[in-house]
Formats: structure tokens, sequence, C-alpha cells
């Protein structure tokens, strides 16, 4: 899980860089258009990212809960034998 959340991190590090030079590239005079014809390239494709992450993060939780939920109940039921 946190392989993934790093992952994230670093997509949502890069995307933003490259937002930032394409915004630097309109402000340096270059074509409205093109520029952000680009930023809606990166917006889209950053979430497309971020909902596979969400998405990873989500199943390897499901997974934890699932594994961590049936060792509670196995340990549950064994107490009450005991008693």
């Amino acid at each position: 899980m946190q392989r993934a959340s790093i992952f994230c991190t670093k997509m949502i590090w890069i995307s933003m860089a490259l937002l930032r030079a394409y915004a630097k590239n309109v402000r340096e005079g270059c074509e409205i258009n093109a520029a952000f014809l680009a930023y809606e390239k990166v917006q889209s494709h950053l979430q497309e990212q971020e909902d596979v992450c969400i998405q990873q993060l989500g199943r390897r939780e499901d997974e934890r809960r699932s594994t961590t939920g049936s060792r509670d109940e196995g340990s549950l039921r064994g107490r009450e034998g005991d008693i």
C-alpha cells in the first residue's frame, strides 16, 4: 500500500510540474490554444492516474481488511471455546 501511495504522489508531482511548464509557456507568449489543449491532456491523464491509484489503494485496503477480519474472527472463536 505504501508503494502505491508513493507512486501516486510522484505522479501528482510530475503532473504538476508539467502544468507549471505549460503555464510558463503561455506567459511567455506561446499560442494559448496549444497550451490549453496540452493542459487539458495532462489534466485528464492526471485524473486517470488518480482513479487508478484510488482503485489500487482501495483493493489493497479491502484485501488487508479481509485478511485481518478472518484472523480476528478465528481468534474470537478460540477465546469462546476456552471459556
